[in-house]
């Protein structure tokens, strides 16, 4: 590639990104034999998750050449296999990873759950999770595969021990039974994608996690105007 393109990096499966992250740092060759799984956070490089058939995640690492690195999608966005996720400016080599992502655990191990993009683990719909948990609070995660059991929060980090299962995986739903949540019914994000329906003229959305008739109306608003019909799923106890 010459200073004047720029590269593209493509979905390699369709599916929902479940994660988006820029970080700063060097621009050694990426070619580099020093660049491998272990040393590329030491470049500037982009990171995505996708989940669909596959649970995957891609790093997009920027050289020499290459002083910035942009993302073309955003979290909890629908992709087609082949879709733009994101460019390095200027051109440049970039090395692809696709790391095994998968948490493995056993009873009794410590998990914590942060509250943002620079945690392992962290609620990508409601960072703010940790506001509304207290010591002894059970969370169950991937449709009850894994059990935790809240022993502290601090730090704007939620600190569990297992209880059961044996691994956690990327992009999968928690679920706090019994415990009424304080998070807005929309996010930005639904927000856009609710415009988008509108100007497209859908017929439908379906609103998730619906807790009551504030949340209905929550959509509503974003509706107004347009003709387009509301299913609410009711998913959990709140409901």
């Amino acid at each position: 590639m010459t200073p004047l393109d720029v590269h593209f990096q493509k979905a390699p499966i369709a599916g929902t990104i479940k994660m988006v992250k820029w970080t700063k740092g060097k621009h050694r060759n990426a070619l580099s034999k020093k660049i491998d799984i272990n040393t590329y956070a030491e470049n500037e490089h982009q990171e995505f998750i996708i989940e669909g058939d596959l649970k995957l995640k891609i790093i997009q690492i920027a050289g020499m050449v290459a002083r910035r690195t942009v993302s073309l999608v955003r979290e909890m966005q629908q992709v087609e296999k082949g879709q733009d996720l994101g460019l390095i400016r200027l051109g440049s080599q970039v090395t692809l990873i696709i790391p095994k992502l998968e948490l493995k655990i056993k009873k009794g191990d410590k998990v914590i759950i942060g509250s943002g993009r620079e945690d392992k683990i962290y609620p990508v719909t409601y960072p703010d999770l940790y506001r509304d948990l207290k010591q002894g609070d059970n969370l169950v995660i991937d449709d009850g595969k894994v059990k935790l059991t809240v022993v502290d929060i601090q730090d704007k980090k939620i600190h569990t021990k297992v209880v059961e299962g044996n691994e956690i995986s990327p992009g999968k739903s928690i679920n706090t039974p019994g415990i009424a949540l304080s998070n807005p019914a929309l996010t930005e994000i639904d927000k856009e994608q609710m415009k988008f329906a509108v100007k497209d003229n859908w017929d439908f959305v379906a609103a998730s996690f619906v807790r009551s008739k504030k949340d209905i109306e929550a959509v509503k608003s974003e509706l107004k105007g347009s003709l387009i019909k509301i299913f609410a799923k009711v998913e959990d106890a709140q409901g």
